[in-house]
């Protein structure tokens, strides 16, 4: 048989049946360079997060500051990263995914290089603060690059993936850090971060494929500023909680904050304030446009001021193309969708749950049982090094035999490993608990790549962005939620403590089993509506 030859963008490619396969064959390649490319991102904030606590203390030397003040290096990261990640979301919906992802690589290589140069720490936090807000663009985009390059029978592989990289980095950051330090010293922690965002960013610049924006609406200032308000409350508000109780001012004012910020946030995000819900918005928001017949009144919506937003003009091509509308920054109607409000739901409690187990394992193992600092650390690597190895293999599970049974499965597994927790005694022999902790990190691994699979097939492509942030912020906010769980029930137990009693400790994971079982239930719920709605779907088309 001949070959046919065609003339595509300039190059002479043989017939498809002749060039297809190495077509999926190159193609497949260039798609494991690019996961690992994206996925470098959550490693590099991780590392970046966990690395500077072990330097504090020489940091605050080199400047002759408090200890206190030192902190600052390591808070400021973290809020920044927080409030700005809807932010920076909702820009990669608005200005195209790959921009926002490849320039925070960039920018937080030159807040780490200019970290290595500060003079002092009134120069080293607002370069702390920069690299924050890198971390935080390609923090906020990596999901949603993720679900727009891979095929559906491939994204819980390359999601779990990314929540290995997640847990690579929060593993090495402190042993790391403590190695750099002890053999030259703090400031080279930041020009390794800054030499491997250097090489993440040109990596990304030369594979991660260029992905267009996916709406026209314009960036609504005010309603960021709200959230970022809201959001800056409520962090500061669970940082001060640990140190001041919860009924100090600092506490109350700051919550105070964060519930006046969201009531009119949400009153300004209102449908009615806005437009008219858009065709498609069954599924939580705007059809994608290649979902719809070009020139529809699903194209179409109403502005505020009344006006026509979707009226057309003529570009210089000739082309029709949309007018820039207002939406608000974030569309209420996308939580109205079951499996977007269970999966953030999910990775809320979760976290909340593994974060607080790491949080009062060490107390209970120094101090119940006796172990030594390095005896205890090698036990609770067993958690992160689980999770390490069991989030890629449940994620391609999830791809062949769908998400809902291995999400399940991966709740029952963390609920009963959660109440074994829950009867600690010092009678626990060391075995049980490193088979304990094993158990927690793969019960995550089996949750984690299910569940942002979940979140990201129900959300519509043009928002994958900000959801994609949301994911990202609802994994910060379950770590600070386990923080001032586990230090707070701890503190209510410490007089029991001393008495004999392990109140304190039982009383961490019975919570935590308690809000991941109700976070099952609901994913049932979920599950039977998300059903339900299908079959409608089904019979009206």
């Amino acid at each position: 048989m001949g070959i046919t030859q065609y003339k595509e963008s300039g190059k002479h490619v043989s017939h498809a049946s002749d060039v297809l396969p190495q077509q999926d064959s190159e193609s497949s390649k260039r798609r494991v360079i690019v996961q690992y490319v994206i996925c470098l991102g959550a490693f590099l904030s991780n590392l970046s997060a966990g690395m500077f606590n072990i330097a504090l203390v020489d940091i605050a030397g080199d400047y002759g500051v408090t200890l206190q003040s030192a902190q600052w290096i390591v808070t400021a990261y973290l809020l920044v990263i927080s409030v700005c990640l809807p932010l920076m979301g909702r820009l990669g919906d608005l200005a195209g995914r790959t921009r926002i992802h490849n320039a925070g690589y960039f920018i937080f290589m030159l807040g780490a290089l200019l970290c290595v140069f500060a003079p002092s720490l009134g120069w080293l936090i607002p370069f702390r603060i920069l690299q924050g807000l890198g971390a935080s663009m390609y923090q906020a985009t990596n999901m949603a690059l993720i679900v727009s390059i891979f095929p559906q029978n491939q994204r819980g592989r390359a999601l779990g993936l990314m929540s290995t990289f997640v847990a690579a980095g929060s593993m090495v950051g402190p042993s790391l850090g403590g190695v750099l330090i002890q053999w030259f010293s703090w400031r080279t922690s930041f020009a390794m971060l800054a030499a491997v965002a250097a090489a993440a960013w040109v990596l990304a610049q030369r594979f991660v494929p260029r992905e267009e924006p996916q709406g026209a609406a314009r960036l609504d200032l005010t309603g960021a500023g709200l959230f970022a308000a809201g959001l800056t409350g409520l962090v500061a508000a669970l940082n001060l909680a640990g140190a001041n109780g919860f009924g100090s001012l600092p506490v109350l004012a700051a919550a105070t904050a964060f519930g006046l910020c969201l009531g009119l946030f949400i009153w300004w995000c209102l449908p009615t304030r806005w437009s008219p819900a858009p065709a498609g918005a069954g599924t939580g928001g705007a059809a994608p446009a290649a979902s719809r017949p070009r020139g529809t009144a699903g194209d179409f919506r109403r502005s505020r001021t009344g006006a026509s937003a979707g009226s057309v003009r003529r570009d210089r091509a000739g082309s029709d193309t949309l007018a820039r509308r207002r939406e608000p920054f974030i569309q209420l109607g996308l939580f109205r969708n079951a499996g977007v409000n269970t999966g953030i739901l999910i990775t809320i409690v979760t976290y909340m749950a593994a974060f607080s187990a790491q949080l009062v394992l060490p107390v209970f193992l120094r101090n119940e049982l006796g172990l030594s600092p390095a005896a205890t650390g090698l036990l609770l690597m067993a958690y992160p090094a689980a999770l390490i190895l069991s989030a890629p293999v449940f994620g391609r599970l999830s791809d062949k035999h769908g998400i809902m049974p291995l999400l399940s499965a991966g709740l029952q597994v963390m609920i009963g490993t959660l109440l074994a927790l829950g009867f600690l005694s010092a009678a626990y022999p060391p075995a049980l608990l490193a088979a304990l902790i094993i158990l927690l990190g793969v019960s995550m691994g089996m949750i984690t790549s299910p569940n942002n699979s979940l979140v990201m097939r129900e959300t519509p492509r043009e928002h994958l962005g900000i959801i994609s942030s949301m994911l990202a912020l609802s994994r910060n906010l379950g770590m600070m939620f386990g923080t001032v769980a586990g230090s707070g029930l701890l503190a209510t137990g410490a007089a029991a403590a001393a008495d004999g009693s392990l109140r304190g400790y039982h009383a961490v994971f019975i919570l935590c089993a308690a809000l991941v079982a109700a976070s099952l239930a609901i994913t049932a719920l979920s599950q039977r509506q998300m059903r339900q709605k299908r079959q409608e779907e089904t019979l009206s088309s």
